[in-house]
């Protein structure tokens, strides 16, 4: 579902950045795209391969030389977009004036996060190379993963039309059929939260993270010293059958109640000061779009959970496409 990804690469950059994407830059989103996807395939290869831990051996390898290509060309896609928005930058505060809370989520009212890493440039608080890092980061957390989470949310949910028909019902009663969403609509879009967050228990896209530890942990039977490199399986997580009950079942509605499972059995988004600081912007991006859809198609299977085949790469990806088909609501 290429077009899931391009739907997220541009709303990142017209959200976060501020740069509406243009056929030159569109064309090289697509080409960011596909090089964060290899980029994923080299990392966890190098993983895999002791010999290639050294900086130094994997320079001159095929594999280093691939991401040395790789890293110049999402720097060159993400240099475009910041200067293609420093051209725009000109007046800070015509685009700080009064808020409507309730304003539509499209409006361009609030500040994009590229606007304000300019103006902390500007004011001496911020150098080039940091704001790299910042747009490097919400470049890449912004559109890979909730694509990703998008797919597998599309995919259960036209291998489960019944509980696709309950979400056109609840948004049906809230929007029109043209009607684009405000803040205060996607906040009472209470069902399909459910379902995004029962798909995410499912899928998680980013399905492990990793700790270092600065003092001893003491576990069930044993004890990791200090300095310990921790990884912590999500996705086992969220399937551990002593926390939900049938968790290799689809069921929005555990979502509606109150959690009987352990705090952080349910970690999606990470936890603690190191969570994910985007989830409630990817939470209203996901609404936003499935709502949308499903409002005008029927989304019918193709592809079902039992057929995927899952790639080594730090995403939950998929080895084949997700597919699935659109048919027009009457």
């Amino acid at each position: 579902m290429d077009i899931v990804t391009d739907f997220t690469i541009k709303s990142i950059c017209e959200t976060a950045m501020g740069t509406k994407l243009d056929e030159e830059t569109s064309e090289f989103g697509k080409t960011y795209k596909n090089a964060i996807h290899e980029l994923g395939s080299i990392v966890c290869h190098r993983a895999q391969r002791v010999w290639l831990y050294s900086n130094f051996v994997f320079r001159f390898s095929h594999f280093g030389k691939s991401q040395e290509r790789i890293l110049d060309m999402t720097s060159s896609f993400r240099n475009k977009v910041i200067e293609k928005r420093r051209e725009d930058f000109i007046d800070m505060k015509k685009n700080i004036d009064e808020y409507d809370e309730d304003q539509n989520v499209y409006g361009k009212k609030r500040l994009a996060m590229l606007d304000i890493l300019l103006q902390a440039e500007k004011n001496g608080t911020i150098n080039f190379n940091g704001i790299n890092e910042e747009v490097d980061t919400f470049m890449f957390e912004g559109h890979d993963t909730t694509a990703t989470a998008l797919q597998y949310t599309f995919m259960i949910l036209a291998n489960h039309q019944d509980i696709q028909n309950k979400i056109v019902e609840e948004t049906n009663q809230i929007l029109t059929y043209d009607q684009i969403p405000t803040i205060n609509d996607l906040a009472q879009m209470k069902y399909l939260e459910c379902c995004i967050k029962e798909s995410l228990r499912m899928f998680p896209p980013v399905f492990f993270i990793s700790r270092r530890i600065e003092k001893p942990l003491k576990l069930a039977t044993f004890e990791c010293p200090a300095g310990t490199d921790v990884n912590i399986m999500i996705r086992e997580l969220h399937l551990d059958c002593q926390q939900f009950r049938e968790p290799f079942e689809f069921i929005p509605e555990r979502f509606m109640k109150k959690p009987t499972w352990h705090q952080y059995a349910y970690i999606p988004f990470s936890a603690g000061p190191r969570n994910c600081i985007g989830q409630k912007f990817a939470m209203m991006e996901m609404k936003i779009a499935l709502s949308t859809v499903l409002r005008r198609y029927r989304v019918l299977p193709i592809t079902k959970p039992d057929d995927i085949i899952y790639l080594a790469d730090f995403i939950l990806r998929p080895k084949e496409p997700i597919l699935v088909k659109f048919e027009t609501r009457v």
